[in-house]
Parts: C-alpha cells; sequence; structure tokens
C-alpha cells in the first residue's frame, strides 16, 4: 500500500519494543483518500468509521494543509478551507458512524491543493499497557488519510509534470530535485530514471529507488533525493539523467 495512500501512526510517550495487542486498535477509517472539488455535490465527503474494539472510543478529527519544506518533509497548518462534523465523537463498541467533511475554500484553484484529514484517537490510561516495571504508557491513535481539493471547471485539465533540477555529485552520490511543476500530485513509482554517463547508461532498479518510489510530489513543490552512483562511473564524469513519464 502507498504511504500517501493509507499512514496510521501510533505515538507513545515511551518508545518500546513489544508486541501491541490487535485489540488496541480500536476503529477504522474509510476511505483514505478522496478529491473535492470546490464546489457542487462533490464540495461534500463522508468518512466512516468503525468500532472493531470492546470499549467506547473518543476521537477528534480535523483538517490541516499540507505542504512541503525545502528538505521534502511534510508541513501540516491549519486551515478554515474545510467543515468537519462532528469535530469530535465517541463510538461505541460495534457502532459505525460517518462524519461529513465540505470545502468551504475558494471556487477557483489555480491547481491542486493537498490537506490531511487526521483522525486522532483521545488519549487514554489503557490497563494492557502496564509492563513488568509497573510502567504505565499513554496510546494515541491516528489514522492520516489524504484529501485533494480541485477547481470544479477545471479539474479534468489538471495533469502533473515532473522534471529532474539542480542535480550533482558529490563523493560517489547523485543528488537532485524532483519538481513538479503542474497541477496535480503525482506519485514517483509511476516513473522511472535513466543515468548517461559518457556513452554508458544505468538504469537505476526499484531498490536502489526505494526511498523515492513511495513518494508523492505534491503540485507547485519539489523534493530533493539522492542514491550512490555504481563504482564505474567516475566522480569527475559528466552526467545526464532521464525522468521517463508513465507514457514513454
Amino acid at each position: 500500500m502507498n504511504k500517501d495512500l493509507a499512514k496510521i501512526k501510533l505515538l507513545t510517550l515511551l518508545t518500546l519494543s513489544f508486541f501491541i495487542p490487535e485489540s488496541l486498535w480500536a476503529f477504522r477509517l474509510t476511505p483514505m483518500v478522496e478529491i473535492f472539488e470546490s464546489r457542487g455535490r462533490n464540495a461534500t465527503k463522508s468518512f466512516h468509521l468503525v468500532n472493531d474494539g470492546a470499549s467506547p472510543v473518543a476521537l477528534e478529527i480535523e483538517v490541516l494543509k499540507r505542504g512541503i519544506d525545502q528538505d521534502g518533509k511534510e508541513e501540516r497548518t491549519p486551515t478554515d478551507d474545510f467543515i468537519v462534523y462532528p469535530p469530535q465523537l465517541q463510538i461505541n463498541p460495534g457502532e459505525r458512524r460517518n462524519i461529513r467533511v465540505s470545502w468551504v475554500g475558494e471556487e477557483r484553484l489555480p491547481h491542486e491543493q493537498a490537506y490531511r484529514l487526521i483522525v486522532r484517537q483521545l488519549p487514554v490510561n489503557l490497563e494492557e499497557s502496564i509492563t513488568e516495571e509497573g510502567t504505565r504508557i499513554n496510546f494515541v491513535f491516528e489514522y492520516v488519510a489524504s484529501i485533494y481539493a480541485q477547481d470544479a471547471r477545471n479539474r479534468r485539465n489538471y495533469s502533473p509534470k515532473l522534471e529532474i533540477t539542480e542535480s550533482k555529485m558529490d563523493e560517489g552520490f547523485f543528488s537532485f530535485f524532483v519538481k513538479n511543476s503542474g497541477d496535480r500530485h503525482a506519485l514517483f513509482k509511476d516513473y522511472t530514471l535513466e543515468v548517461f554517463f559518457g556513452d554508458d547508461k544505468w538504469v537505476p532498479s526499484d531498490e536502489e529507488l526505494q526511498t523515492i518510489k513511495t513518494t508523492n510530489i505534491l503540485a507547485k513543490s519539489k523534493i530533493p533525493f539522492s542514491f550512490r552512483l555504481p563504482s564505474n562511473i567516475e566522480p569527475n564524469s559528466e552526467i545526464q539523467i532521464k525522468l521517463n513519464t508513465p507514457q514513454q
């Protein structure tokens, strides 16, 4: 499953290596990806919550604006572009509940806007978390879904446009940025790379590109990458890199 499609975070006050019983994962959220339009019936979507546990679960829900900083790390900031109802709720064992999320931002969007829908279990002390040493741990479970907003009148014209920029080689590593100057996000797993040096060509394997392959490059953002070059490529070689789109 792509990292962008489903992220579940387990945050603890202490970092311990032990098996977490399945019963502690008390709720589920679906879907994990949704696309909103800036007006019309697709400006409101429903998300579904199910409590599979044996105890009531208290939850809070929020939407945060999603961006990428200069180091390629995700940034999340508060936003008023969505209304969530209800913003907090309690789900009893075996119960199913819906939450309604509505776009209330601008109608005209020059490009796709990215957000995170976060459903967070409110902190509770769990008896099962008491260790042999008597340490009690507070668990907080989060589901982090991806949501995108697109202009209702122009969304069909949105498309990603990836390019390689600011490439350089340093001590056997080749570094570069993948820039998305297009209107829509792109999953790098759909692309391939070719590296040319002199009259030779090297095609990095999926394993060598594993840190890139799972990456989502948002519209109007860029992300830095680097990988080690084969030993037969001289440090002073002139290198060119080609990014092949899924259509090629």
